[in-house]
């Protein structure tokens, strides 16, 4: 069935807004954030590709494409092929 476009969009915009307001108050503050443009874009691009309703720890699965590897944690070292 889907997420409605609305609340879609509303998770989105929640999503991207709160780097946006965290690098805008950085900024008024003189304070440097090395990357925090880069994680708003990463944020976006996650964002765009569909992962909205995901939390943050979904966007590295975007980087392994990239990459052409996977990310696995403790518990799969103990069973490497």
């Amino acid at each position: 069935m889907g997420i409605p476009k609305a609340r879609k969009k509303r998770a989105e915009k929640a999503k991207l807004g709160f780097i946006g307001l965290c690098m805008a108050e950085a900024e008024k503050l003189g304070v440097t954030m090395l990357i925090g443009n880069t994680a708003k874009q990463l944020w976006s691009y996650g964002v765009h590709q569909g992962g909205a309703k995901n939390d943050s720890s979904t966007l590295i699965t975007y980087l392994e494409a990239w990459a052409g590897v996977k990310v696995k944690g403790k518990a799969a070292r103990s069973h490497r092929e």
